[in-house]
């Protein structure tokens, strides 16, 4: 592990604290799933020179991510769960608090009888210079050469469909490696972005859909729903 990336491990645990996952005594039976990280996707270019130092936003609705996270999540739960099929528009100035989500979800007339909700939401991360990494994107560290990432950073939480409480979350751990809903993936300078047209980047389309196929099923596990 270089010394870069314990410096995201540290500065995780400083944000998220101790372990924080906990399941209600209840059993949860019906599950709907929410996804809300799919809207955008950040390019930035970190460098010693501020005039070329640049941060611009992708908008990646046609990427079809959300939809693909649930279907993912769907597939992981299947089988254990009866998981119900949800329509929901995206939930304006929720500022992904899992359980407003929820609230804004159930305003456009959700079913009722839901169980528990699992809500995915874009997650934050910090590095040891203090640089600040949200949601999906990627970055060119330019200060000595080029270091480029590709970053998919999300948090799932598990709310309950009667009392609105949270059951379970991936927001608080312990442990002395990321989790898998902070996945990274090291690329070179040919893949910058050189349009905001998400239709000419599908490439990096690929490689944030390869990043949730293979971490989801494992978070989802971490948490551990009670049947």
């Amino acid at each position: 592990m270089t010394m870069t990336r314990m410096g995201f491990v540290l500065a995780v645990l400083l944000l998220w604290g101790c372990a924080g996952v906990s399941a209600a005594p209840g059993s949860i039976k019906r599950v709907a799933v929410i996804s809300m990280i799919g809207d955008k996707f950040t390019t930035q270019k970190i460098s010693l020179n501020l005039f070329e130092a640049k941060q611009n936003t992708i908008p990646i609705g046609a990427w079809g991510i959300d939809q693909f996270v649930v279907n993912k999540v769907r597939k992981v739960l299947a089988g254990r769960f009866d998981v119900r099929p949800l329509a929901y528009h995206p939930v304006a100035d929720a500022n992904d608090v899992a359980v407003k989500i929820v609230e804004g979800v159930r305003a456009q007339s959700a079913p009722t009888d839901i169980d528990a909700y699992i809500v995915v939401t874009k997650s934050m991360v910090q590095d040891n210079s203090r640089q600040k990494y949200y949601g999906l994107g990627i970055v060119d560290h330019a200060t000595f050469g080029h270091r480029v990432e590709l970053y998919v950073l999300y948090d799932i939480t598990v709310v309950d469909g009667h009392d609105l409480s949270v059951v379970a979350s991936t927001q608080k751990f312990f442990a002395m490696t990321q989790p898998a809903s902070r996945a990274w993936r090291a690329l070179d300078e040919s893949w910058m972005p050189a349009t905001l047209d998400a239709a000419q980047n599908i490439r990096l389309k690929t490689v944030v859909t390869e990043l949730l196929d293979r971490t989801l099923p494992g978070t989802i596990e971490s948490l551990k729903l009670p049947q």
